[in-house]
């Protein structure tokens, strides 16, 4: 009896685990415009509350090197697709499975995504795949503004 209750509790605390804290809090809106401003890029974790995936993709969120890399060198957002906005916002950026995280750069452009649950090291390489894309971009748009200005 004493390891149903325990099996319970662990399923329990699994399935009403809290979020990460390291989310940006803000609407859409006011994400872009942090985005564009700091001429920083950022990432959308699509997800549902009933995904089972989603769930673990949490656990990967809250590790000290998740946070630890994250700072400063992209924002981070949540989208629950089944609220009205996160289906409209699922479907212009095609999230058909969950977990998926989008990479945009700091003017919102899609810069790719990936579906599935990641580890904390998997997260990070791809990130750094796109944070490299988003640079490199960024050098591009500042070598034509120089250009247009002689």
């Amino acid at each position: 009896m004493k390891s149903y209750i325990t099996v319970l509790l662990f399923l329990f605390s699994f399935v009403f685990s809290q979020t990460p804290n390291i989310f940006f809090q803000g609407s859409w809106d006011e994400l872009r415009q942090k985005a564009k401003e700091d001429t920083i890029p950022f990432f959308v974790d699509f997800y549902a509350v009933w995904c089972a995936p989603c769930k673990i993709m949490d656990k990967t969120f809250s590790t000290d090197t998740i946070k630890n890399y994250l700072g400063g060198k992209y924002i981070a957002y949540r989208i629950n697709v089944d609220t009205k906005f996160g289906k409209k916002l699922a479907r212009k950026y095609r999230a058909m499975g969950l977990p998926m995280i989008a990479f945009f750069d700091n003017r919102g452009k899609l810069m790719g995504r990936y579906i599935g649950y990641l580890y904390a090291g998997e997260f990070i390489l791809i990130a750094e795949k796109y944070r490299k894309k988003f640079y490199k971009r960024l050098e591009r748009q500042r070598k034509r503004a120089r250009r247009k200005r002689k």
